[in-house]
Protein backbone atom coordinates (compact mmCIF):
# COMPACT_ATOMS: atom_id res chain seq x y z
CA UNK A 1 0.00 0.00 0.00
CA UNK A 2 3.05 2.22 0.12
CA UNK A 3 4.12 1.74 -3.51
CA UNK A 4 2.55 2.17 -6.90
CA UNK A 5 1.26 -1.14 -8.19
CA UNK A 6 -1.81 -3.09 -9.12
CA UNK A 7 -3.50 -2.99 -5.71
CA UNK A 8 -6.32 -0.51 -5.09
CA UNK A 9 -6.89 -1.44 -1.43
CA UNK A 10 -5.76 -3.81 1.29
CA UNK A 11 -7.05 -5.65 4.32
CA UNK A 12 -4.81 -6.17 7.34
CA UNK A 13 -6.03 -8.86 9.72
CA UNK A 14 -4.28 -8.92 13.10
CA UNK A 15 -1.74 -6.51 11.65
CA UNK A 16 1.76 -6.38 13.02
CA UNK A 17 2.33 -2.62 13.00
CA UNK A 18 5.42 -2.62 15.21
CA UNK A 19 7.73 -5.58 14.41
CA UNK A 20 10.00 -4.77 17.35
CA UNK A 21 7.13 -5.03 19.83
CA UNK A 22 5.89 -8.15 18.04
CA UNK A 23 9.14 -9.99 18.69
CA UNK A 24 8.46 -9.51 22.41
CA UNK A 25 4.75 -10.41 22.41
CA UNK A 26 4.81 -13.43 20.09
CA UNK A 27 4.69 -16.78 21.96
CA UNK A 28 8.15 -17.77 23.18
CA UNK A 29 8.50 -20.74 20.80
CA UNK A 30 7.98 -18.39 17.81
CA UNK A 31 10.39 -15.61 18.86
CA UNK A 32 13.37 -16.77 16.80
CA UNK A 33 11.10 -16.96 13.75
CA UNK A 34 9.70 -13.49 14.51
CA UNK A 35 13.21 -12.05 14.79
CA UNK A 36 14.08 -13.41 11.32
CA UNK A 37 10.83 -12.15 9.78
CA UNK A 38 11.28 -8.71 11.28
CA UNK A 39 14.42 -8.30 9.20
CA UNK A 40 15.13 -4.75 10.34
CA UNK A 41 11.73 -3.45 9.34
CA UNK A 42 10.56 -0.63 11.50
CA UNK A 43 7.10 0.39 12.59
CA UNK A 44 4.58 0.90 9.77
CA UNK A 45 4.77 4.54 8.70
CA UNK A 46 1.32 6.04 8.12
CA UNK A 47 2.91 8.71 5.90
CA UNK A 48 3.81 5.99 3.39
CA UNK A 49 0.29 4.52 3.05
CA UNK A 50 -1.35 5.66 -0.19
CA UNK A 51 -4.43 3.48 -0.57
CA UNK A 52 -7.50 2.48 1.47
CA UNK A 53 -6.92 -0.08 4.20
CA UNK A 54 -9.35 -2.13 6.26
CA UNK A 55 -7.94 -3.19 9.62
CA UNK A 56 -9.57 -6.19 11.29
CA UNK A 57 -8.24 -6.78 14.77
CA UNK A 58 -9.26 -8.54 17.95
CA UNK A 59 -9.30 -6.47 21.11
CA UNK A 60 -7.87 -9.40 23.08
CA UNK A 61 -4.92 -9.90 20.71
CA UNK A 62 -1.83 -10.33 22.86
CA UNK A 63 0.51 -11.06 19.92
CA UNK A 64 -0.09 -7.89 17.89
CA UNK A 65 -1.68 -5.45 20.30
CA UNK A 66 -4.78 -3.57 19.16
CA UNK A 67 -3.39 -0.25 20.41
CA UNK A 68 -0.82 -0.26 17.58
CA UNK A 69 -3.58 -0.58 14.99
CA UNK A 70 -5.67 2.11 16.67
CA UNK A 71 -2.69 4.49 16.56
CA UNK A 72 -2.04 3.75 12.88
CA UNK A 73 -5.73 4.28 12.06
CA UNK A 74 -5.65 7.63 13.89
CA UNK A 75 -2.58 8.66 11.89
CA UNK A 76 -4.28 7.69 8.61
CA UNK A 77 -7.35 9.67 9.69
CA UNK A 78 -5.19 12.74 10.27
CA UNK A 79 -3.72 12.37 6.77
CA UNK A 80 -7.12 11.84 5.14
CA UNK A 81 -6.30 8.33 3.93
CA UNK A 82 -9.45 6.20 3.60
CA UNK A 83 -9.46 3.39 6.12
CA UNK A 84 -11.74 1.43 8.36
CA UNK A 85 -11.02 -0.19 11.70
CA UNK A 86 -13.10 -3.19 12.72
CA UNK A 87 -12.29 -4.13 16.30
CA UNK A 88 -13.67 -7.49 17.36
CA UNK A 89 -14.40 -7.60 21.08
CA UNK A 90 -12.82 -10.41 23.07
CA UNK A 91 -11.13 -11.93 19.99
CA UNK A 92 -7.44 -12.80 20.07
CA UNK A 93 -4.83 -12.94 17.32
CA UNK A 94 -6.46 -15.71 15.29
CA UNK A 95 -9.50 -13.92 13.83
CA UNK A 96 -10.06 -16.51 11.09
CA UNK A 97 -10.81 -19.24 13.61
CA UNK A 98 -12.89 -17.07 15.93
CA UNK A 99 -16.64 -16.84 16.37
CA UNK A 100 -16.49 -13.49 14.53
CA UNK A 101 -14.76 -14.79 11.38
CA UNK A 102 -17.98 -14.35 9.36
CA UNK A 103 -18.27 -10.68 10.35
CA UNK A 104 -14.63 -10.15 9.37
CA UNK A 105 -15.19 -11.72 5.95
CA UNK A 106 -18.32 -9.63 5.35
CA UNK A 107 -16.40 -6.44 6.21
CA UNK A 108 -13.59 -7.46 3.88
CA UNK A 109 -16.00 -8.15 1.02
CA UNK A 110 -17.68 -4.76 1.50
CA UNK A 111 -14.26 -3.07 1.60
CA UNK A 112 -13.19 -4.59 -1.74
CA UNK A 113 -16.55 -3.88 -3.36
CA UNK A 114 -16.16 -0.23 -2.41
CA UNK A 115 -12.57 -0.12 -3.71
CA UNK A 116 -13.57 -1.71 -7.02
CA UNK A 117 -16.49 0.68 -7.43
CA UNK A 118 -14.24 3.67 -6.71
CA UNK A 119 -11.63 2.43 -9.20
CA UNK A 120 -14.31 1.88 -11.84
CA UNK A 121 -15.76 5.34 -11.28
CA UNK A 122 -12.34 6.95 -11.66
CA UNK A 123 -11.82 5.08 -14.96
CA UNK A 124 -15.20 5.83 -16.44
CA UNK A 125 -16.70 2.47 -15.48
CA UNK A 126 -13.79 0.36 -16.78
CA UNK A 127 -11.84 -2.04 -14.60
CA UNK A 128 -9.22 -4.67 -15.35
CA UNK A 129 -11.60 -7.25 -13.90
CA UNK A 130 -14.31 -6.37 -16.41
CA UNK A 131 -11.90 -6.77 -19.31
CA UNK A 132 -12.61 -3.29 -20.59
Amino acid sequence: MAQDGPFAAATAVSAIVDPDRWTKTVPRFQRAHAMRLRGGAGRVDAAAVQRPVLFIHGTADEVAVAEDVRELADQLEARGIPHELLLLSDIGHYVATSKRAGAALEAELAHYREAIAAAAASRGGRTAASGS
